[in-house]
């Protein structure tokens, strides 16, 4: 890498030497360290804005909802609710992974891991199909709050961690 700068330098120092010999004003030419730092800034990653993409996918999932959709935890449309919300909360869980931030978004991460746990627990529980009321002292009704909260807080957190 050394060779390569004082080799650019060099030639520099050449090419700006033969353009003055003519008597004219000499170019001014970017020195191989102004070159280097200037690589070296068009290389660095962009920041990842991942709230950019996914609130508005967020809130467009959570706008589906009408009143008491969930008022039984296993109707079919609130069954059908849920997954929406659970599809989305994993598509950003995946598109932090891919981005290679789970580092700058622990509280989204926390959200993504909450839902997961969520749904397989809703699935094992067999709560589809359930008369069991959302507002109960159930577990299917603990699964059910959980799966259609967590996608809004992790529409808050997405910002929050782009803040920390």
């Amino acid at each position: 890498m050394r060779r390569h700068i004082i080799t650019i330098t060099a030639v520099a120092l050449l090419a700006a030497g033969c353009s003055s010999a003519s008597g004219d004003k000499p170019e001014v030419t970017p020195t191989a360290e102004a070159s280097v730092e200037a690589a070296a800034e068009s290389s660095a990653p962009a920041e990842v804005k991942l709230s950019e993409e996914w609130v508005p996918k967020l809130e467009a999932a959570l706008g589906k909802t009408e009143a008491n959709i969930c008022k039984e935890v296993g109707a079919p449309k609130c069954v059908k609710f849920i997954t929406e919300l659970t599809s989305v909360v994993y598509a950003v869980g995946t598109a932090i992974e891919e981005a290679g931030a789970e580092l700058d978004y622990p509280r989204s991460m926390k959200d993504v891991e909450t839902v997961e746990k969520a749904s397989e627990a809703y699935v094992d529980a067999e709560c589809k199909g359930s008369t069991e009321l959302t507002l109960g002292d159930s577990v299917c009704a603990g699964y059910t709050a959980t799966l259609m909260v967590t996608p809004a807080t992790l529409q808050m957190n997405l910002t929050t961690d782009e803040l920390s």
